[in-house]
């Protein structure tokens, strides 16, 4: 690990430890707990590991982020996939114990100095967009299981090589 990296990790943890609201979740919850819940299938089972499960139910995913604009976080919800992670999640919490989660928060932070901290809550519809996105995902794997039908790649030797605007780049 180069040194500016360590240095920088090093930072992002201390604005996180010395946050006031996250400083207290951290006090008051279980890092990185691998969660793992039962299916309606027999041998089907559900994984979830977030961040932070505090005491108090709140779930946490902390992000680094390159910028902490509503522009550019939106657009992770979307192509990182939070917006399926996050309902993911709280299923899986759900299935464990009974209960839904108190409440799910993304932490982003940013990646370069001061390092910025937004604590952000989804809204209802991009739960419920991310939850219908998971169970969807869930249906196809309920069939995969059941057919023991993976769908990988045959067993064949393929040619690959570089994307077109690479060609036009090198030329």
């Amino acid at each position: 690990m180069l040194t500016e990296d360590y240095d920088r990790a090093n930072a992002v943890a201390d604005r996180l430890i010395n946050h006031p609201r996250i400083s207290k979740w951290l006090k008051n919850g279980v890092v990185e707990q691998s969660c793992i819940a039962a299916d309606e299938q027999p041998g089907v089972f559900w994984k979830a590991r977030p961040d932070l499960l505090t005491t108090g139910r709140i779930l946490l995913d902390i992000k680094t982020v390159a910028k902490s604009s509503d522009r550019f976080i939106r657009n992770r919800i979307a192509d990182g996939g939070w917006y399926i992670q996050a309902p993911w999640y709280c299923d899986v919490i759900k299935r464990i114990d009974g209960e839904m989660p108190e409440a799910f928060y993304w932490v982003c932070i940013e990646q370069k100095e001061p390092h910025a901290i937004r604590i952000i809550e989804p809204l209802s519809t991009t739960m419920d967009a991310g939850g219908r996105a998971g169970e969807k995902a869930k249906a196809m794997f309920r069939e995969a299981a059941r057919l023991n039908a993976w769908g990988a790649y045959d067993d064949v030797i393929e040619q690959l090589g570089l994307p077109d605007h690479a060609h036009y780049r090198l030329e």
